[in-house]
């Protein structure tokens, strides 16, 4: 199977709402459909890095990486977000979303990214270098308050050394599209 992998374009909209619609289906898919768009139009999220994986020309899976920040920065990190990742039903299970999740984080890198977060799947984002419970590890919270047993699917992946990250804890201040506590649920 050849996997592609490219940034998105506004001429991309529609397998990138395909994409999510498929793989949210009976999970609220309006709802990420509708922050997927919004994402890629808010000021505030911007750079935002917006990639679609295609299998024999067909998209098959999407990933937003959005601008956020640290309350109370002292040491002006930057910092981003992954959220939403999503995959067709089919391709799932296909490695697929570690592609994403691996050319995202180069192109983090490229700009410089400090750290990354994600609220998500405890047994998928730890093997592509997430850490669990970014709250108790390192001392950051996410935009709104989870319960304490979700606290190890608030993750985080260190690009920088752990000693910068580590003087600097905070609440960490998503993009405005993304500042809804429904968004904020494990």
């Amino acid at each position: 199977m050849n996997i592609e992998i490219r940034e998105t374009t506004k001429l991309d909209y529609e397998d990138v709402i395909k994409v999510n619609r498929d793989a949210f289906k009976n999970y609220g898919e309006e709802e990420i459909v509708t922050l997927v768009t919004d994402l890629l139009e808010d000021e505030t999220a911007k750079p935002v890095i917006s990639l679609l994986a295609f299998v024999d020309g067909e998209a098959v899976g999407h990933i937003i990486f959005s601008k956020s920040k640290i309350e109370n920065d002292k040491n002006n990190l930057s910092t981003y977000i992954l959220a939403p990742m999503g995959i067709i039903k089919e391709y799932q299970k296909l490695g697929i979303g570690g592609k994403l999740i691996d050319e995202g984080v180069k192109r983090l890198k490229e700009l410089k990214t400090d750290i990354v977060f994600v609220l998500g799947h405890l047994d998928f984002y730890p093997r592509y270098g997430f850490i669990k419970n970014a709250i108790k590890e390192i001392g950051y919270k996410p935009t709104y308050d989870i319960p304490e047993e979700h606290y190890d699917a608030w993750m985080y992946m260190p690009l920088i050394s752990m000693k910068e990250i580590k003087e600097n804890p905070g609440r960490v201040i998503c993009a405005n599209t993304m500042n809804k506590a429904g968004y904020w649920v494990e």
